[in-house]
């Protein structure tokens, strides 16, 4: 039975949510809600935003009302608190509400419309769609922020002063009895400012003030109470001064010279120095001949200020300079230089000296000659020179009082030089703009030479010198004091060891000698026995008694032969015995060349007689001659099963 319930209820639930949504589905009316604040500590006022729109894509026959939390019609929204929403329609509402407790605890601010719409099947509904906004209940916290502003900083006499308080309730509860308190220099008594200060409102008192001839200070102090409580709170700010500006600029106008000729440079210096207590800003020079000097500068106060400008001087003027700035209390301020006067001087009235210099040597021998300078200065212009002024280096030699236009005067002076090198003279002089001109002279080089010298006549009454007389050297002994104590270890160490050294190489000479005269002996035993051994013109270590019995046969049938048994030296690096054997290769090489020579016709007579009778020395001579093995039957493996060379027979086949 239960689980009969369970599934009804279950069922009854989806039909439920179903027709839900298809009303959703179908209702066009949608609603959205915001809340600002949307965080409050207590009760108080917000701003409510609702907008209600027709989705839907016809128009509204029958009019839409909306109601506020306590289920009143809001009459300020549409007309009279009603509007009827054509299709995509927007309507916007937007007003104060009081949030009271209750409705802080519940975290809901709930505005409902109520309208009425026809379906698809023309059918009249009046449903009802509630808009809810979400507000939240924060932690109780007091805090204000507190800013003061004083315009200007810095004041002129009788010029106003306005000090600007911006308060601020940072907190979240509401502040109650603001009040504000100054010094005496700003504000007699305290200033109530308002009664409750709402969390994140502002509030604002601007006090102006008339600067006098000194200094003003502003000391503020915010007094209040938080909500309902009763206990008095401050905010203190720290002491300002604000400063009485006394304006004080001297401005000067200079140029390097009083003129210059027509169409050259000149530069003009302007120099401003603040002795006052006031910054300058955006400071601009102007000229009513050159216009626009200078713009753009600064000066604050207690500096002084530099500016330079090369202009070109067209003609004589008068310069007086205009220096507007503002001041650091918002002031435009003007001040005037004083003025300049520059002469431009026409070219053909301009002073010109010719200086010319010429000496009576180029060189001298001594510091005690005399040399004549002869200067000769040509005024070449059109106005005369006054009081020139004639130098060599930083010395004055000479001022002509004046020089008339187109004249020459000449000065002379005899001088000891001490230093050769080039000398120059210079005329200084004023033009009729008191500037001071400069003409030099051409330059002269001296020279010091060295004067020949005076050949030496010998004298006859010149001493010998006297032979020199030798002292035999001597040496200290090594127990001298003088000796250091560095030789001394050197010798006590080292003097033993290079005895013994040399003691070492005598003994390592003698051995040498003996070993060398014994080798000698030995070697020479050796090569007296070689020289007993029998020789012949070859060898076989293998036969020796066979090798024998040809070599008397051959010796009794053949005629002697002459062989040069000279023996060749035996070095050191070959065995004693191998000289032989060498010996007898070389013997059997000098038969093979004999027998390959192409014989005669006696001859091959004597070897037809020979074959047709043949003979035992026959036989054996050709025994003898190939019975003969070398190491090279040997290589080419010509050996017996005893690994012994095999030996020819001498039988003929």
């Amino acid at each position: 039975m239960k689980h009969k319930l369970i599934v009804l209820a279950l069922l009854f639930i989806a039909m439920l949510a179903f027709f839900t949504l298809a009303s959703a589905a179908t209702d066009p009316i949608v609603c959205t809600i915001a809340v600002e604040p949307s965080t409050l500590s207590e009760p108080g006022d917000v701003t409510i935003t609702i907008t209600v729109s027709n989705a839907g894509d016809t128009d509204m026959t029958y009019p839409l009302f909306l109601y506020d939390p306590t289920s009143q019609i809001v009459t300020d929204f549409g007309d009279d608190g009603s509007v009827i929403l054509k299709a995509g329609e927007v309507k916007t509402w937007i007003g104060t509400w009081a949030v009271n407790q209750r409705t802080l605890e519940n975290g809901q601010i709930v505005f409902y419309v109520k309208y009425t719409i026809v379906d698809d099947n023309g059918s009249i509904k009046n449903p009802s769609q509630p808009i809810r906004g979400e507000i939240e209940q924060a932690s109780y916290e007091a805090k204000i922020n507190v800013t003061r502003t004083i315009i200007p900083e810095t004041a002129r006499k009788d010029q106003t002063i306005n000090v600007i308080y911006d308060i601020s309730n940072e907190g979240t509860v509401s502040i109650k009895n603001l009040a504000l308190e100054e010094s005496a220099d700003i504000l007699s008594g305290k200033l109530s400012i308002t009664e409750e200060l709402k969390a994140g409102e502002m509030a604002q008192v601007k006090l102006p003030v008339v600067m006098g001839t000194e200094d003003l200070t502003s000391k503020g102090k915010v007094y209040y109470t938080v909500a309902d409580g009763t206990q008095e709170q401050t905010f203190e700010l720290d002491e300002q001064v604000i400063t009485y500006g006394e304006p004080a600029v001297i401005a000067t106008l200079t140029a390097d010279s009083k003129g210059v000729l027509m169409n050259e440079t000149i530069k003009l210096t302007l120099t401003l120095e603040n002795t006052g207590n006031v910054d300058y800003t955006d400071v601009r020079v102007t000229d009513e001949t050159l216009g626009d000097v200078f713009t753009n500068q600064t000066l604050p106060a207690g500096e002084t200020l530099t500016l330079v400008k090369e202009i070109t001087l067209t003609q004589s003027t008068d310069f007086q300079f205009e220096i507007l700035a503002i001041d650091n209390t918002g002031t435009d301020v003007v001040f005037e230089s004083g003025v300049l006067s520059l002469l431009a001087v026409d070219p053909d009235q301009a002073l010109n000296l010719e200086l010319t210099l010429s000496s009576s040597k180029s060189e001298v021998y001594s510091t005690k000659e005399v040399v004549r300078f002869e200067a000769t200065i040509f005024n070449n212009s059109t106005v005369d020179a006054a009081n020139v002024n004639v130098y060599q280096a930083n010395t004055l030699i000479y001022t002509f009082e004046t020089i008339p236009a187109g004249e020459t005067r000449e000065l002379s002076r005899d001088v000891t030089l001490n230093m050769a090198g080039q000398y120059q003279f210079r005329a200084e002089a004023l033009d009729m703009l008191e500037n001071e001109l400069t003409f030099k002279s051409n330059i002269l080089q001296i020279a010091f030479l060295t004067p020949t010298p005076v050949p030496v006549t010998p004298d006859p009454n010149v001493t010998a010198t006297p032979e020199p007389t030798f002292v035999k050297a001597t040496y200290p002994q090594i127990n001298d004091p003088d000796i250091g104590t560095l030789p001394k270890l050197l010798r006590t160490f080292f003097y033993p060891l290079m005895i013994a050294g040399f003691a070492l190489l005598i003994i390592a000479v003698i051995i040498l000698m003996i070993a060398t005269k014994k080798r000698s002996d030995v070697k020479r035993a050796s090569e007296n026995a070689l020289d007993h051994l029998e020789r012949s013109t070859h060898r076989d270590y293998v036969a020796p008694s066979e090798e024998k019995e040809e070599q008397e046969s051959e010796e009794a049938d053949e005629p002697e032969t002459v062989v040069d048994n000279r023996e060749e030296e035996l070095s050191d690096d070959e065995l004693p015995h191998m000289k032989y054997v060498r010996n007898a290769y070389q013997i059997a090489d000098k038969d093979t060349d004999e027998n390959a020579q192409p014989a005669g016709d006696d001859e091959r007579q004597d070897w037809d007689a020979m074959d047709e009778q043949p003979s035992e020395s026959k036989k054996t001579a050709h025994r003898r001659r190939t019975g003969r093995n070398s190491p090279y039957a040997r290589q080419s493996g010509e050996m017996n099963r005893e690994n012994v060379p095999a030996q020819d027979d001498g039988k003929e086949e």
